[in-house]
Formats: C-alpha cells, structure tokens, sequence
C-alpha cells in the first residue's frame, strides 16, 4: 500500500476541459492509498499561487507529475510551465489521456508516453510506476536569464528559432550559430532563446550552458562538469578525446539543446561537437572559422533602428524619451547601433536624468563627450576601431566617477575572463587597496553597474561578471607590470583565506580555483613553486572545487621542473580515484611516488603523513603504477598511425590507416583540426611551409592541404599504386615514391609532373634530400610480387633524372632515412637494424643492433644520439652515434610506428592503436 502521509503526487490539468477528469482520477487514486497535492484543494489563500507551485515541485516528498492531457492542457502556458519544472525537479512525469484528446499522432515529442486508463494493462503500469520512486534525472536547466534591460530582436531571433523547431515545434538535431562582433548581444541573443517557452518545450531534456572564451585553459573540467550534470557521477577523465566521447555517450538520444558560448577555436569547440545524434548545438561566436562547414549561421550585427533606440532609452522616463526621440536616434546612429556602446551610454544617461538632468540636456552632454574624446564615425568591420570605439564610449561614464573610483573599476582586469567573481573578494581587495568595508564596496559596484560598466551585478548570489570587451579594455589600459602589481595586492588581500571554517563557500573555491594564476600573474614564481608541491592545498583544492581537472591543470600550465612533473602525471593517473574520493590523495602520492624520484618530492611526501585519516593502511614503499615516462596521451584516430610530423612548438600533424591527417594540441591534447578526403592510408606526410602540408596516400594520390582551414588545396594524380615516399624539394616542388617503383617530381603550383625517375626494381621506401641537385632513395621487397626484390639505396640526380650510385647489402626494405651531417647518413630496416653510411664513398660505417622486429623510423635527437621505434618488439631505443650503445629503450602496449622529438627530453611517438604518446627522455 503507497505511503500517503505526505503528497507524493502532483496532479496538473487545464480547468477548462480536464476538472472533471482530474476530480475523478484524484479520487480513484487516493482510495488505493495515494496522497496528492492538487491545486485546486491545497493552494492556499493571501499567496502567489505560482509560489506555491513551485513549492510543490521543488519539494522532496513528491515524486511524480501526473498530467491530465486534454486539448486545453496543451495550449496552457500554466500547464507547459508546471511541466518544465517538474522535469527540471527531477520529478517521474506520466502524462494521462484526458477528454478530447482524438488524433495522438499530432501530439508534440515532448509529451512522451501517453497512458490510456481505458486499457487495463496501461493503468495497471501507471499505477506501479506511481507506487515505486522516480526514476526521472533532473532536466538541466542551466542557462543565465536575459538581463533585465533585454531588448527583443525578431529578426535575428525568430530566423534562429525556426530552424531549432521542426513544423510541430519539435526539437531539430543541427549545430547553428549566432555570429558577429563582441558587444553585439550574440550571448543575450542565445539566453533569451534558451528561455522561450517552445524552446524549452521542445528540448525536453534540458539546455546546457558551456562558457569558452578567448583560452579556456580548464576545458577538461568544464566537459566534466557537463558530464556530472547529465550523469549524476563525476568522472575521473584523464584526456579531452576521453572526456568528449564519455561526454556524447552522456547525451545519449536525449532532446538537449547545448549553447557553447563565445567560442574563439576550434578546437576548443570542437569536444561539444561529438556524439548526442539528437543534441542540437548552439554555439556564439566571432570568427566563422571555428564552426563546422555545415553549421546554419544567424549573423548578429548592428541592431535595428527602433530596437537600438529602445535600448538606448532602456529604463528612462518615457515622456522625455518621446520628446528627444530625435536626438537619442542620432546618439544611437553614432554608437554604430552596436549594443555594448548602447548600454554604456544608456547607463551614463540614466545617472545624468537620476540626478534630475533634462534627457535632453543629458544627451548633449553624452555627444559632447564622445567629441571630447574623438568618437567620429567608425567602421564596424575594423576591429581596431571597434577597439578605439569601446575605449572612447567607457571614457564618458568613467568621467561620473571619482578617481577613487576609477582605480578600483581598473584593478577588475585582473580577474579571469567569463568567471562569476564573488562579491567577498572584491571586497577583500578593496579594502586592502582603498579601505573600503563590505557596504561600500557594494554601493560602488553597484553605482558601476548602473553606469553599465558590469555585464551583471547579483547581489542575492553575491557575484558580479565583466563584459570580456570591457575586460580587454581595462587590460589595455594597464601595462603588464602595473597588471602585476594589481595581482600581488589581490594576492595580500586574500593571505587569510583557507583558515576559517566560516568562510562564504563562494569566496573559498574562488580562492582554490584561481590563485595559481595570480601567483603566475604576480610573477611570484617561488610560492606557486610551493603550492605545487604542497598535499595539504592540492587535498583542500580538491575539496573546495569538487572537480580534480581543476587541480590538474594547474600542473599542465606552471609545472616546470620533474618533481612537478612527476606530480603532475600522477594526478592523470589518479584523476578518477580522487573524483570519487579526493582523502585519496595523500595514500596514492604515497603509493607511488618515492624520494628516490626527485629530492623535491622528499618533503612533500612527509607532508602526505599527516593527511592521512587514520586507522588506515599506509604503504611504505611505493607499489602501485608509478606515473611513468609517458607525459601525455592523445586518442582519436580509429586505426593505426604511421607517421606524425611536428608542425611547430605547439603542433604535431598525424596520419592514419583511418584515412584522416590530424592536426593536434601538444599543450592539451585537443584535436585541433581534421583533414579528409584521401579514400585510402594516409602513408606520408611533409611539411611544405608554415601553411601547407603535402600528403600521399594509398588511394594513389598525393593532396595539398590548408593547415589553417583544413581545405584541399590541390589533387595530384599519376601514380598507378601506393604512394609510400614524400620528399619536399623546395617551396614550389616536390618529389614523391610509390608502389609503382617510380619517384615523380612535381610543380606545387599548378599540380604537373616535371619529371620520373625508374630504375627501381620494387616499391619506393623512403627519400633523403642530399642537396639541391641531388636525392637518396630506398627500395623494398614484395614477396607478393615475384621478381621485385630490390632493397638498395640508390642516389639520383634530380636535374637530369639519372642515377648516380647504388648501396647495396640489405636484405629487408629501406624504411627510412636520415640525414646526420653533411658527411654521414643513416638507413634502417626490415632488417632490424640501423646502418651509418658515407655519402662520399656510399661505405657501411656502422652497424647498430638490438632490435627483434622491424625498424620504422628514426629521429636525431642531437649531434650524439638517435631514436629509432621498433615493430614487433614494441619499442622506442635511444642509441649512441658514436660508439652504437643501446642508451635507452622505451616499452609500449603497442607497435609504435611513428616518432617525433619535442626538445632534447621529450618525445612523441604514435602506436598501432592510434594513440600518442608524450615521453620524457630522461624518465
């Protein structure tokens, strides 16, 4: 028998033509036991009845939502509400077949499935559903309000909201975008529409809200953070390719509509982007670069005439308005009708008319400033004059503030950009800066906001935001000492924080979150040092934010020596022991971690002591996996991966059997950008400047791509087989090795074939530029083709195509080749070895041994030493070039197939499996 002390249902109908209905169905229910609330029996008189409401939805007593449907109940907007809610709360929604209801098929998605009471068995589930608890997880609903002065744009919105709804308003699976310069209401734009009625009817199963900006550098744990929201769980994520597929399979089949705001890269972009085949994508941004090629754009520009005037007389007295509507429509003609201008402008009218000035009078005053400060036209496509326009619009309103003032307005740039700043740290760094108490400090940030110079000011969350544009200028106005200088007095300011367990919870995780990046601003080197290596901050961190990629990232951005770096990779490894357990933290570090590693981590281990709660099983000795050589791991391809060119610093280029090249973050493991169009391996990869690559496939042909956009510049065909060997000759040639047994030379420019070479007797290996005139080439040795044994180095002479010499001996294919110095070159094989050659006499000069499968490639880490990767016996070996002493060897889970060096202690290496692997040379 259900429990009916207390509701556990919530009864919702429309009165017009589903009261009886519902009068009956509550009677049928409460005398097999149920308890209801229902509005019409338990709304109370002398309250908001919508509070109460709300009251009910949000209480933990009731668990389902039971809607009569009727005709009526469909077109309430009190009945669409209270189902949001409901959703929202987490509550098991069962909507019932009510009066009137005749063609079901034209009954929107949202609704879901219909119970008919007229049919025992559906009744006979209705009632068990209702009998157990709910089953439903709360519905996301995390999208900010619209700011109060918000200002209806149709043309923009309604375009938008018709493409995210299909003819019956239901839920439309697209990635869309509104695009246009900062300032120009693109995110107030995306909140409105996350807040209108049919949107939220339609995407039933929540709306996400992601923040980007400029450099997100914490986007792990923005993805986990989305993931926790969907899932109820935090996961324990250790890569972005890792968290962006667990993130898809998170969305599932759900109606979801996620809006990734202010998205500067594609890369950063491009984790929300995967998996959720029903999730529709909405993403704002500036630069249309970022967005996938079939993403539908909704330009936001200029606003509207009448629209600019209303938000430029946004909250002043209307009679007024209407007397100087001409003259407010020449002040928002010259503000470009651009909404950030609009609003800062309105805010210094509005203090004008507060203090009983005229509006027009105010606004002669406003026109006169911007002349004062040399505001003529300017052109809205012009980034610089969008910048020198925002600077010369802030200065009126700056002129209403005493210089008091003005100083505490600047030393806002330090704070992080799209960050909700708590009102307790503003305040903590004031008082140090000016001596202000907490009262004062929210009379100026509220006198900032009315002037518009705070994008939002909430004083029941006790947080404010800037504008990101706003930000930039108070940073521009400041040069980068006196920034650091603003960084060390917050720094002083917030001494005291972490030592009171009365602390405003929001102050704290500020406080943990961002004061690495204070110290670094700082230039306060040595205590960030400290911190790094400090158990009791890392334990309280993780504590304050709940979310270890917080933690861990301050390691991927400052960590500059091993001790850091050891701990930084042990906090990968553990990321999802301490998501789920973060008093974890001391027992792992002991667990694996030893003094012997680092004479830094000695202290920082007798630290982890103390931490532990006790009783507990201390280890004594490390014994658990330690973090390794390996740094990093990058996974994304779905085959195996031959080769990796590093493009720059930052960048390495891939290319798979998956018939993808891709261009990946070296800093945070993000696929930055994808390259498709070959329609076989991808075998070879070189670099032709700083904006193109040249790539041969097994598809025949050689395809020069667009390392900035990802287009195919140019098709190069001719090859009648596999096109193993590229070789850039110079900036307008190159010369390519196939499977045919030829090498093409080829014009870059126009895509002919200059000139072939044969001789070759089996495919073409690899090639070697000697110098302008002359190339190496090594031969293989198909056993699938009789008679094409070849295995020899042949030197070619590239101006009349013939060849010059041959070295033979090998008794596998050539795989790769090296140029040392001007004298020696180095070849190895499928004979498992490696051999130093003379180019002057074509002599063996070495031989290094050790390998027990194939050599891939090799790479010169310096004048004395090389690394060679292996095949069969799975891994990477350091040699000596002069001696041929194994140094040392690097073992995988996988064959690896490609390597590159990253600086003289790192390097990466790709395996079988399609993963990359950071090493660290030294470890």
């Amino acid at each position: 028998m259900p429990d009916s002390s207390s509701p556990r249902i919530f009864l919702s109908y429309s009165r017009k033509d589903g009261g009886a209905f519902a009068a009956r169905l509550r009677q049928d229910l409460v005398a097999q036991g149920f308890s209801l609330w229902q509005d019409l029996v338990t709304l109370r008189g002398g309250r908001d009845w919508w509070s109460q409401i709300e009251d009910a939805l949000k209480s933990k007593t009731v668990e389902h939502f039971v809607l009569v449907v009727t005709p009526a109940a469909l077109e309430s907007s009190v009945v669409r509400r209270e189902i949001r809610l409901a959703r929202q709360e987490g509550k098991e929604v069962s909507p019932v077949r009510g009066p009137g209801l005749e063609d079901l098929n034209t009954l929107p998605r949202w609704l879901g499935h219909l119970y008919d009471l007229n049919i025992p068995e559906q009744k006979t589930r209705f009632v068990r559903v209702l009998e157990g608890p709910s089953q439903q997880k709360r519905v996301p609903a995390m999208a900010p309000e619209p700011p109060p002065d918000y200002v209806q744009r149709p043309r923009e919105f309604e375009a938008l909201k018709q493409q995210l709804l299909d003819s019956k308003g239901d839920a439309v699976a697209i990635t869309a975008a509104l695009k246009g310069a900062g300032g120009y209401g693109k995110t107030t734009l995306a909140k409105a529409l996350s807040h209108d009625p049919d949107i939220q009817d339609a995407y039933f199963d929540g709306i996400l809200w992601v923040e980007l900006g400029g450099k997100p550098e914490n986007l792990l744990a923005i993805i986990s953070d989305l993931i926790e929201v969907l899932t109820g769980e935090r996961p324990g994520l250790q890569t972005l390719n890792a968290a962006s597929t667990k993130l898809g399979q998170a969305l599932g089949d759900r109606r979801i509509l996620m809006i990734v705001d202010d998205a500067w890269r594609e890369q950063d972009l491009r984790p929300f982007l995967q998996g959720g085949p029903n999730t529709t994508r909405l993403v704002t941004t500036r630069i249309d670069r970022v967005l996938p090629g079939n993403a539908i754009r909704q330009p936001v520009d200029a606003m509207r005439e009448k629209e600019a005037l209303t938000l430029l007389a946004s909250s002043l007295p209307e009679t007024e308005v209407e007397a100087a509507r001409y003259a407010l429509n020449c002040l928002s003609t010259r503000l470009g009708e651009w909404a950030l201008l609009l609003k800062i402008v309105n805010g210094f009218l509005r203090n004008r008319v507060g203090r009983n000035e005229p509006l027009n009078r105010a606004v002669q005053a406003a026109n006169k400033r911007l002349d004062d400060k040399g505001l003529l036209a300017f052109d809205p496509r012009s980034e610089l004059d969008r910048r020198n326009a925002v600077a010369r619009t802030i200065g009126i309103s700056l002129d209403l503030l005493t210089q008091e003032q003005r100083d505490h307005f600047s030393e806002l740039s330090i704070f992080p950009e799209d960050a909700d700043i708590p009102i307790g740290i503003i305040a903590r760094l004031w008082q140090k800066t000016g001596g202000l108490d907490e009262f004062e400090t929210e009379e100026l940030l509220i006198e900032l906001f009315g002037l518009s110079l705070l994008l939002n000011l909430d004083l029941a969350l006790r947080t404010l935001r800037l504008h990101d544009v706003v930000r930039h200028f108070l940073r521009a106005q400041a040069n980068q000492e006196g920034l650091a200088v603003q960084h060390r007095r917050l720094l002083s300011a917030l001494s005291d924080i972490g030592k009171s367990e009365s602390e405003d919870p929001a102050d704290r995780r500020y406080y943990y979150q961002y004061l690495p990046n204070h110290l670094a601003e700082a230039g306060n080197r040595e205590a960030l040092d400290a911190l790094l290596l400090d158990p009791t901050w890392m334990r309280d961190k993780l504590l304050a934010t709940s979310n270890p990629q917080y933690l861990i990232s301050d390691f991927r951005q400052y960590a500059h020596d091993r001790a850091q770096e050891l701990t930084g990779r042990t906090l990968d490894l553990i990321a999802n022991i301490l998501a789920q357990d973060p008093t974890q933290l001391p027992v792992q570090f002991l667990g694996r971690l030893a003094p012997d590693d680092d004479s830094a981590l000695a202290p920082m281990l007798a630290d982890c002591e103390p931490l532990i709660k006790r009783p507990a099983l201390v280890l004594r000795r490390p014994t658990l996996t330690p973090p390794g050589a390996e740094l990093r791991r990058f996974e994304g391809h779905t085959n195996s991966v031959d080769l990796v060119v590093r493009i720059d610093e930052h960048r390495v280029l891939s290319g798979s059997g998956d018939n993808t090249l891709r261009l990946w973050d070296l800093n945070t493991g993000a696929e930055l950008r994808r390259f498709e169009g070959h329609t076989g391996w991808v075998r070879i990869i070189v670099q032709i400047d700083e904006h193109r690559v040249l790539s041969g496939s097994a598809d025949n042909t050689l395809r020069l791509w667009d390392l900035d956009s990802g287009t195919e510049l140019r098709l190069f065909e001719g090859h009648t087989d596999d096109v193993t060997a590229l070789l850039r000759i110079d900036e307008h040639r190159a010369l390519s090795g196939s499977a045919d047994k030829t090498l093409r030379l080829w014009d870059l420019d126009s895509g002919t074939e200059l000139r072939r070479l044969e001789g070759h007797t089996s495919f073409v290996t690899a090639l070697l530029r000697i110098d302008e005139h002359r190339v190496l080439s090594g031969s293989g040795d198909d056993l699938l083709r009789p008679g094409s044994r070849d295995c020899t180095l042949r030197l070619w002479d590239l101006d009349s195509g013939t060849e010059l010499r041959r070295l033979e001996g090998y008794v596998g294919w050539v795989t790769a080749l090296l140029r040392i110095d001007e004298h020696r070159m180095l070849s190895v094989s499928q004979d498992n070895t490696l051999r130093l050659w003379d180019l002057n006499t074509g002599a063996e000069l070495r031989r290094f041994e050790g390998h027990m499968g194939w050599v891939r490639t090799i790479v010169q880490i310096d004048e004395h030493r090389v690394l060679s990767s292996g095949s069969e016996d799975k891994t990477l070996r350091l040699w000596d070039l002069d001696t041929g002493v194994e140094l040392t060897r690097f073992h995988g889970d996988a064959e690896f197939l490609a390597v590159e060096v990253l600086d003289p202690q790192h390097l990466l290496a790709f395996d079988r499996g399609g993963r990359l692997h950071v090493f660290n040379i030294r470890g």
